[in-house]
């Protein structure tokens, strides 16, 4: 199977098609005929799920496209209790790894593997009271990560 979409190079595997089929939820974004994004993701637990892939055409990637996009479906994931979103970066996508910080994600972690490399883990908690309990465990120091801590902080410079 070969989905009409310009993300998708490797023909499917019986396997492939079964995971995508069985396992994955597969957004794609159109404009007309034209395929410009697609994202693909899996519920890990009852309430986390994590972003496979995300990816845009390049002549879509300007004028904040693929951050209102995340932001879009971030919605929509926290509309349907997810509490918790994870993804892995590779460190030398630095446009992404830029955008997610920007969407308070926090790094929480760092996998080597030999199939895909270093990757850098990112995790964006919905709930609040869960990501101030995350926060307060694992975080040291300021948290401009969160819309409130950010106002401290600045309103803490203004003083």
């Amino acid at each position: 199977m070969r989905l009409p979409c310009p993300f998708f190079e490797e023909e499917f595997t019986a396997a492939k098609q079964r995971y995508y089929q069985e396992m994955a939820d597969c957004f794609m974004f159109y404009k007309g005929e034209l395929c410009y994004a697609v994202f693909i993701g899996t519920p890990t637990d009852w309430s986390s799920y994590y972003l496979r892939y995300a990816a845009f055409i390049k002549d879509f990637r300007n004028g904040g496209r693929f951050q209102q996009l995340v932001s879009h479906f971030i919605h929509i994931l926290k509309a349907n209790s997810v509490v918790r979103i994870e993804t892995d970066i590779a460190p030398s996508n630095l446009a992404n790894i830029h955008l997610f910080n920007k969407l308070q994600f926090n790094i929480t972690g760092i996998t080597l593997s030999e199939r895909w490399g270093a990757l850098v883990h990112f995790t964006k908690i919905l709930d609040l009271t869960a990501e101030k309990v995350f926060l307060d465990q694992f975080c040291v120091g300021t948290r401009p990560q969160t819309e409130a801590s950010s106002a401290n902080v600045i309103s803490g410079l203004s003083t």
